[in-house]
């Protein structure tokens, strides 16, 4: 796993070679061909030239009406052999040497295939604030979280106070920040965690999934986990199911993209590179042990280190159907773009 970070517009970026297919009617539209490098990765997509091969199409149109930013325009992004839409919003576009930067402003929608809205968000500048909404895949609330970047800020947390949450049938699991929580899978089927939540942040035990015969516990106090009291036990390198970083349905990469910074030092002298970090990931899913061991600079490291310490738990390793220790590496891609 490699984690690319650019020194500046830090939201989405999506590398590509251009392959215009149409315009549409709006003259100013151009609709493209997308493919996934990877599916877990909105940023990691190319264009492709042929339709078979593509996954969605994506549409870039003229600024909303009372816009006058000519960087400011309508994406639209559909699924093949469909007119649904997979993802719609107003962005901030950069095009330059065949990489297409967006820095999302205002409402912005994931859509299901079927049609119904999966996530509805505002951003502002390209960062997300407000209020996050998920649905079931039939329409149906499944929660509502408040990010930190709100205006109103409760607290400081590095992802959502969690307001309400449903089971699938619309039944209120908690309301105004308190009761109990489903987290689920990214496909909101099955529960990977539970537990309670008080003031809108997770408290006490909760219970992880992973199959059906494999659970795990964790304790947390006002959102944050409590260390695990095995840190002393073995520690593997392979298993028979590796750590999964399952937080907000969106992937590890994603994460510490949106929440690492640059460091002052590294900006004023174009300090670019690779930053290799170890942890350990216990058997509740904590981090500890977090190393940068290699790098070109030192504030990259430490920047590196601070936000991969800042991570959410993951689901842990498993070897016999049980938790165990894990060591991971990652490197961390700090570059300016030329």
């Amino acid at each position: 796993m490699t984690i690319y970070f650019k020194m500046y517009r830090p939201f989405i970026t999506i590398i590509l070679s251009f392959f215009l297919f149409h315009s549409l009617k709006a003259q100013d539209t151009a609709a493209y061909y997308i493919k996934y490098f990877r599916p877990d990765l909105k940023s990691d997509v190319k264009i492709v030239t042929n339709r078979d091969s593509a996954e969605y199409n994506m549409y870039i149109s003229p600024p909303p009406i009372g816009h006058f930013d000519q960087k400011l325009r309508n994406v639209k992004q559909v699924y093949i052999g469909t007119n649904n839409p997979k993802l719609t919003g107003s962005a901030k576009v950069y095009i330059e040497n065949n990489v297409i930067d967006l820095f999302f402003d205002g409402s912005f929608t994931e859509y299901y295939p079927n049609g119904h809205p999966a996530n509805t968000i505002n951003y502002s500048n390209g960062k997300e604030v407000g209020l996050l909404t998920e649905y079931f895949a039939t329409g149906n609330l499944y929660t509502i979280k408040k990010h930190k970047g709100s205006a109103e800020k409760f607290r400081v947390d590095r992802n959502f106070y969690l307001l309400e949450c449903r089971d699938t049938t619309g039944k209120i699991l908690a309301k105004d920040g308190n009761g109990n929580w489903e987290k689920l899978d990214k496909d909101r089927r099955h529960v990977i965690e539970k537990g309670q939540v008080v003031d809108g942040l997770e408290e006490g035990e909760w219970r992880g999934f992973i199959n059906d015969t494999v659970m795990y516990h964790r304790n947390y106090h006002k959102g944050n986990i409590l260390p695990t009291a095995d840190t002393t036990g073995q520690i593997y390198y392979s298993a028979d199911r590796e750590p999964e970083f399952t937080s907000n349905n969106i992937s590890f990469q994603n994460f510490v993209g949106e929440n690492i910074s640059v460091p002052a030092h590294a900006r004023e002298y174009q300090i670019q590179g690779k930053v290799y970090v170890t942890f350990v990931i216990e058997k509740d899913g904590s981090l500890t042990n977090v190393k940068a061991f290699k790098g070109p600079d030192q504030s990259l490291k430490d920047e590196a280190e601070r936000c991969i310490k800042s991570s959410p738990p993951w689901a842990p390793a498993i070897i016999n159907h049980k938790p165990v220790r894990f060591q991971y590496t990652v490197p961390v891609s700090f570059y300016f773009k030329s």
